[in-house]
């Protein structure tokens, strides 16, 4: 069955408003139960309780309820139907190796899907890089302040509640040309909040940074999933932009840190130069694709 554009979009919208929250919780792989025992004043028991609960999630979803059918661990194959015959455990993964390979051409052979996801994994690694090593930034312009720890988690706690509105414009501004721009304005803010020797402007600018990153994600969550027109495809396409993400966060860490050895500030200069730079790209993209469908448009009429 063929779905057109507004029901894919409508299914895409509503999907994407359910997986908000989610997501913002997910993109914050510092904000666990540590941040928590600061906002909260709570003590080492309690963050022990959150730590045990935390890691026992697994275990919850053993004793959750099956679903009707598997996808990629045994191929696809329908709880309801009994077959006669049980393949073999290497036919098994042969046979999800193929269905993964097949969706993920059939959904990496659009243009536009192609686009957004990379746009989706550099903008997390560009802020899961900003993330990581924000705490070191702020030490360095507030040496010797022991409160600083206690304001850095109400400002983390601050930058999440401001992405999930950021999150939440997403299904409102939906402009193609707009994760430009946002990015020039991460790329400002971090740089101000380098530059600029106080801690207030600091904060500032990483919580601007970060509320134009869960819209900008969600956004392109929102694009791709309007692309895509197997839903099982989802899962898979978002955790191959999730991976291919986290592979160019840690190749910045390597380059960074690791190679050139830079101090803090240097390398939040960097982020902000590659956010200017993403920027630049994406406006080039977007400025080229207009011209050809303008041209397009304009070889039909005769």
């Amino acid at each position: 069955m063929e779905f057109t554009w507004q029901q894919k979009w409508h299914t895409s919208h509503t999907f994407m408003r359910r997986w908000t929250l989610q997501s913002t919780l997910k993109s914050h792989p510092t904000l666990g139960w540590p941040h928590l025992l600061v906002v909260f004043s709570l003590d080492s028991n309690s963050g022990n309780v959150l730590g045990v609960l935390a890691a026992s999630s697994p275990i919850w979803n053993i004793f959750s309820s099956a679903v009707n059918c598997q996808y990629y661990a045994i191929g696809y194959t329908d709880r309801k139907t009994t077959t006669t015959k049980r393949k073999s455990y290497r036919s098994q993964i042969f046979d999800a190796t193929v269905l993964i390979y097949r969706h993920a051409r059939s959904a990496y052979s659009r243009p536009k899907v192609v686009a957004w996801s990379a746009l989706y994994a550099v903008a997390l690694a560009l802020f899961v890089q900003s993330q990581t090593y924000i705490q070191l930034l702020w030490k360095r312009i507030r040496v010797g302040d022991e409160e600083i720890v206690l304001y850095n988690g109400a400002v983390e706690a601050l930058q999440t509640a401001f992405g999930a509105a950021g999150a939440f414009l997403a299904p409102y501004w939906t402009y193609a040309v707009l994760p430009a721009p946002i990015a020039a304005v991460q790329g400002v803010a971090m740089f101000l909040a380098t530059y600029v020797n106080d801690i207030s402007t600091s904060y500032t600018g990483y919580i601007v940074m970060g509320m134009l990153f869960h819209y900008t994600i969600t956004l392109a969550s929102a694009k791709i999933a309007s692309q895509l027109s197997d839903e099982s495809c989802f899962g898979l396409i978002f955790g191959i932009n999730t991976v291919i993400g986290t592979g160019l966060q840690s190749i910045l860490t390597l380059v960074l840190i690791q190679t050139l050895d830079l101090p803090i500030q240097a390398q939040y200069y960097f982020i902000s130069g590659f956010f200017l730079l993403l920027a630049s790209l994406w406006l080039l993209g977007c400025t080229i694709y207009f011209f050809k469908q303008k041209h397009s448009i304009n070889l039909n009429q005769y």
